[in-house]
């Protein structure tokens, strides 16, 4: 058996809704007013981008850091944006016959994967909308009204989350390969060969072939919401009620 433990690297005060990391180590996050901001831990700028026109941007993605998207749900449209957060181009889904999206991400080749709940298809389209490749309905293999509100693509492998069912993953070409069933948890991270669940107040750590390798106890003033990871496995970025916690991850053997 094998666990893992941590130790606090670092923490700064925060009043954010969800946090996100790139591979560089930068942070994003949403702000309760809906305004995307960044910090470059490299030289400590800070950049941000607002559309009140469009709402409340509820997801990013922002694997690559140099095309960022930003999701707002209520309008269906994807921004893109520079690593400066200025605007590059825009995607209205429902112009392109998406009318029910949930959620988005970046594919590993630049093309944007979408979840479209109105058929309950995993959905990969163009920057220009155009239709690429299609899963089969979910319906047809969760057994149940599947609504994931994260998609992460990563090592070829695609991660649906829906936090009240668990977790669906897929190939490169949206087909379905198996479901983790993680019932009620509050936020999903991937970074590496690792799979980070938060549920409660506690850490769960999957790893392939998807079986459950270890749990961690998080302290009660943390108040954990959300966690966001970046490419690598030893550090994991934690989102209190009013602080952002960095934690540095370390595995041991129970043995």
């Amino acid at each position: 058996m094998h666990g893992f433990s941590f130790s606090l690297a670092d923490s700064m005060p925060l009043l954010a809704q969800h946090i996100y990391v790139d591979p560089f180590g930068n942070r994003y996050w949403i702000s309760p007013q809906g305004i995307f901001f960044k910090q470059d831990i490299h030289t400590d700028s800070l950049y941000q981008y607002s559309n009140w026109n469009a709402g409340i941007p509820e997801q990013a993605d922002v694997s690559n850091p140099l095309q960022v998207l930003l999701f707002y749900p209520i309008s269906a449209r994807i921004y893109f944006l520079s690593r400066w957060l200025t605007p590059l181009h825009v995607l209205d889904l429902k112009s392109q016959g998406i009318l029910q999206p949930t959620a988005v991400a970046l594919s590993y080749d630049n093309q944007i994967w979408v979840f479209d709940l109105q058929d309950g298809m995993l959905k990969k389209i163009s920057r220009d909308g155009r239709l690429l490749l299609q899963s089969v309905p979910f319906s047809q293999l969760v057994h149940r009204l599947f609504r994931p509100t994260r998609i992460i693509d990563s090592r070829q492998q695609l991660y649906l989350y829906d936090p009240r069912l668990g977790i669906a993953v897929c190939d490169e070409l949206a087909n379905f390969q198996t479901f983790l069933p993680v019932s009620s948890s509050r936020s999903f991270a991937a970074a590496g060969k690792n799979l980070y669940v938060l549920r409660n107040d506690s850490v769960l750590l999957f790893r392939p072939p998807f079986g459950l390798l270890a749990g961690m106890h998080l302290p009660a003033y943390m108040q954990p919401r959300e966690i966001a990871a970046g490419s690598g496995d030893s550090h994991l970025l934690l989102l209190g009620t009013r602080a952002l916690y960095i934690l540095q991850l370390s595995e041991v053997s129970n043995n």
